[in-house]
């Protein structure tokens, strides 16, 4: 009887075993993959964030307060960044309202 018991509990004392590994080798794979995901998951943020046109709005808005390019074509490039032709047609009125030679204007 007694052989039985300590036969079964060197049973179960192997399944503890077994089972904690398989659980630490669970807990490794599962930080593995958290990792991969927030890698790959950036990578993918920052691929998406790129503006396929190579340029922002900041410097659309540099290169307009500068005078290197006109409101009209400041308009265009900014629409066409943001994509905003492909959702409406509406005349875009966003344009900010500091065109270049316009502080001029007012001091006179």
């Amino acid at each position: 009887m007694q052989d039985v018991l300590l036969a079964s509990m060197a049973a179960i004392r192997q399944v503890l075993i077994y089972c904690g590994i398989l659980m630490g080798l669970v807990l490794v794979l599962a930080a593995v993959l958290v990792l991969l995901r927030r890698r790959f998951h950036r990578a993918r943020l920052d691929r998406d964030q790129m503006d396929p046109a190579g340029f922002s709005i900041g410097q659309l808005e540099d290169l307009r307060r500068s005078g290197q390019i006109s409101g009209e074509e400041f308009s265009t490039l900014r629409r066409t960044a943001l994509r905003l032709d492909a959702l409406s047609k509406r005349e875009d009125t966003s344009v900010m309202e500091n065109e270049p030679g316009a502080d001029e204007n007012r001091a006179h």
